[in-house]
């Protein structure tokens, strides 16, 4: 897949989870779904800051509405965790990631 597609295809993942969390706030497990799947694509791309934000956004959500021991809830802050690390954010990385291995 060349970069023009990666791109249409985040671009048209940022307008899905725009409309979603128009339209089904941003506490729909569907809107938090897609949130998460676009943190990952950006980060798949390199975007690895912006991966970052939107996972924070997400956790925070999903720790609030989900809990903290919820599998999806514990999938993210893993994924931060990795993202955290890749942008030489260890010491977040591992803060974030503690919960994850004490739940499992």
């Amino acid at each position: 897949m060349g970069a023009g597609t990666h791109e249409e295809a985040l671009a048209l993942d940022e307008r899905t989870l725009e409309a979603l969390r128009r339209v089904l706030g941003v506490e729909h497990p569907d809107t938090l779904r897609t949130a998460t799947g676009l943190a990952a694509d950006l980060a798949d791309v390199g975007r690895v800051e912006e991966a970052v934000d939107l996972g924070e956004e997400t956790l925070g959500v999903q720790r609030r509405v989900l809990g903290v021991e919820h599998p999806n809830t514990l999938a993210t802050a893993h994924n931060l965790a990795v993202r955290l690390a890749a942008v030489g954010r260890v010491e977040e990385a591992r803060t974030r990631c503690a919960p994850c291995a004490t739940t499992v």
